[in-house]
């Protein structure tokens, strides 16, 4: 993405890999140019990344500013939530479950072939910075299941919301962590299938550091 100066003059932006189809992007950001969103698209090349998967970035990457969400406090707020959820959601819908039109592939070293076993790779990740310069990751499963997709933006949203409005104050937005938050300077959250919650991630590869 931007610079973190760029970052705060804009609304929303989404950074995506070059196999992104451009349906999916173009889809997105006119939805949000309806209510006069100021956004910022950028296509980066086809990448291997090496590391923590929470950690790297995924195809599609959104960010959400909060300059968005003062916006949601003014009296067009309504229809802003209202178009911004609905482009989340379909965006989710097209990177999410079997019929997915993005996917993603997880390369494992023989040295640990089962690190990934059982888990699909990541697709769509939400990402905003906390008030006190530090970054929340929110994570969407590539087979999160339909049921939850609204239970699980209009979570995103709310806890944003209630942090910028100073209910949840930084770095852990009121939810319990273990998590080596101080040493990455980023808060990697997970969406609960059962509960449909957000959770502080804890990967068996990252629980050492704990």
């Amino acid at each position: 993405m931007s610079s973190l100066d760029r970052l705060t003059k804009i609304d929303v932006g989404i950074s995506a890999d070059e196999c992104v189809q451009d349906e999916i992007l173009d889809e997105f950001v006119q939805s949000l140019e309806e209510v006069h969103l100021r956004l910022e698209v950028e296509r980066r090349p086809a990448t291997v990344f090496a590391g923590i998967e929470w950690f790297l970035p995924t195809l599609v990457v959104l960010f959400l500013s909060r300059k968005l969400f003062d916006s949601l406090m003014t009296e067009a707020g309504k229809d802003i939530y209202k178009v911004v959820k609905e482009a989340v959601l379909r965006l989710l819908g097209r990177t999410s479950e079997q019929d997915a039109e993005v996917r993603a592939a997880v390369i494992v070293s023989q040295a640990s072939p089962k690190k990934s076993a059982g888990r699909s790779p990541t697709v769509l990740s939400i990402w905003a910075i906390l008030d006190d310069g530090s970054r929340v990751t929110f994570i969407f499963p590539a087979d999160l299941k339909l049921e939850l997709h609204e239970a699980a933006v209009e979570g995103m949203l709310a806890l944003l919301k209630e942090h910028y409005m100073g209910a949840c104050p930084p770095p852990k937005l009121g939810i319990r962590t273990e998590h080596a938050f101080a040493r990455w300077g980023t808060l990697p959250l997970i969406i609960d299938h059962g509960a449909g919650t957000w959770n502080a991630l804890i990967d068996s590869d990252t629980r050492r550091d704990v």
